[in-house]
Formats: structure tokens, sequence, C-alpha cells
């Protein structure tokens, strides 16, 4: 079950990311509201694709994990025996 403990482990440290995408969404959003207001010139729209870079970064950070921890999971559980 090493395996397992080390996806919990790992499970806990990415708790912090959806709080982080969520600021980092945020700041993107006020970027784009000045660029949607007519500051079309930089600063704006580099913050704006930064900070959309980093959330998108975590976003897919948090999917590979999901998807390996399904897979995992998966394969320690064992399959229901037949009642005959």
């Amino acid at each position: 079950d090493r395996g397992a403990s080390t996806l919990a482990s790992l499970g806990q440290r990415l708790v912090w990311a959806a709080p982080v995408a969520a600021v980092l969404d945020a700041i993107e959003n006020v970027a784009l509201l000045q660029v949607l207001g007519g500051s079309i010139d930089q600063p704006w729209p580099g913050i704006a694709f930064g900070f959309a870079s980093g959330k998108f970064v975590l976003l897919a950070v948090v999917v590979v994990y999901l998807l390996v921890a399904m897979v995992v999971l998966f394969r320690r559980t064992p399959a229901p025996e037949s009642a005959t």
C-alpha cells in the first residue's frame, strides 16, 4: 500500500492548488477587465496570459493526480466474487 500512502501524501500537498488557482483566476479577470476597458497595451494582456497559464498548469497537475489516483484505487480494489 506504499503507492496509496504516497498518493495520500501528495494529495495533502495539492490541497493548496484550489485556493491558489482561484487567486490566479481573480487576477486574470482583473487584467481582462482592463483589456476590455480599452487598456490593450502591455502589461494587462501579459498579466492575463501569465496568470491564466499558472491557473491551467495547476489544473493540469490536479487532473493528472486524479487520474493516477483512480488507476491506483481501481487496481487495489478486488473484483467482487460471484455468488453461485
